[in-house]
Order: structure tokens, then C-alpha cells, then sequence
């Protein structure tokens, strides 16, 4: 085993935050965790291995690129394909959902993106059935702001 030295949920060492299973004790890290370090597979990773049992590994956090502060307020915009759900919109509500400039909110994690700007309700209230979908579906709750469903969905 390479990696992390953490339980395995499912055959999978990785943290699933809504059910609070796997990775270390099913949360997301914090300051001062400490994740013990799996053995190095000798064949795939030999310099790895040698470094681990000399005692001469030194790990650090992923460096994430961040954009400049002022790419961060430049709209980028999005492709949309409507799916069979909007026609449960008024050709006003469409429009408005296509032209308004949304911000992600700060209620936003890996299950979606929340989205902050105009409410785009539907023409009627409708039942649906819970069904199947895909990454990137928008999703429009009662409050009319739609959330944009993302990896954990």
C-alpha cells in the first residue's frame, strides 16, 4: 500500500464529507492533523521508498494556483444546454436566466455551486421525480436560486 495509512471505506482511502465516512475520522483536515504515511510500493516508487526508511521524506501541502483578484471579478461565461425540465420555465425566466450574471455563493462545496443572483422560479410549481444526473446540471430549488451540481452530487 502507497499513500496514506487510513482505513479503507469501500476500497477507498479518500474522505466523503456528507456521510462522514473514510479519509481521517471521516472530516475534512484541519491545523495540526497528522495522516500516517502508508509503505511505499518498492517497485512502482523505488527512490520513494528509499527516502521513507532513510527518514528523508519531507511532505507538504499541494501548492493550488489562485487567480489574480482581479480575474476573480471578471465574468467568464458558460455554455447551457437546455435539458427537459426547462420547459417548466416562462420564456421571461429563460431569458433572465441566460443573461444575469451569477456569482458563486458562499453556500457552495463540492456537492454544488450555489448561485447568487436573479431568481429564476418556474412558470408553476411541479412534483418531480428524483432521477439520475449528470455533473454540471443546474438545479433550481424553491428559493429560485440555482445551484450548479458538482463531483459529490
Amino acid at each position: 500500500m502507497s499513500g496514506f495509512a487510513v482505513a479503507p471505506v469501500l476500497g477507498s482511502r479518500s474522505t466523503f464529507l456528507p456521510g462522514a465516512i473514510g479519509g481521517h475520522q471521516g472530516r475534512a483536515l484541519r491545523a495540526g492533523d497528522v495522516l500516517p504515511v502508508g509503505t511505499a510500493d518498492g517497485e512502482r516508487y523505488p527512490a520513494l521508498k528509499r527516502s521513507l526508511a532513510a527518514g528523508k521524506a519531507g511532505f507538504s501541502a499541494a501548492r493550488w494556483f489562485m487567480a489574480s483578484p482581479e480575474d476573480l471579478h471578471s465574468p467568464a461565461p458558460l455554455r447551457v444546454t437546455p435539458g427537459r425540465h426547462w420547459k417548466l420555465f416562462s420564456a421571461h425566466r429563460q431569458k433572465l436566466f441566460l443573461s444575469t450574471e451569477f456569482r458563486i455563493g458562499a453556500q457552495s462545496n463540492r456537492m454544488g455551486y450555489r448561485l447568487e443572483g436573479a431568481r429564476i422560479v418556474p412558470a408553476r410549481p411541479a412534483d418531480l421525480l428524483s432521477e439520475a444526473i449528470s455533473f454540471g446540471t443546474v438545479q433550481v430549488p424553491p428559493d429560485g436560486q440555482p445551484i450548479v451540481l458538482m463531483a459529490d452530487r
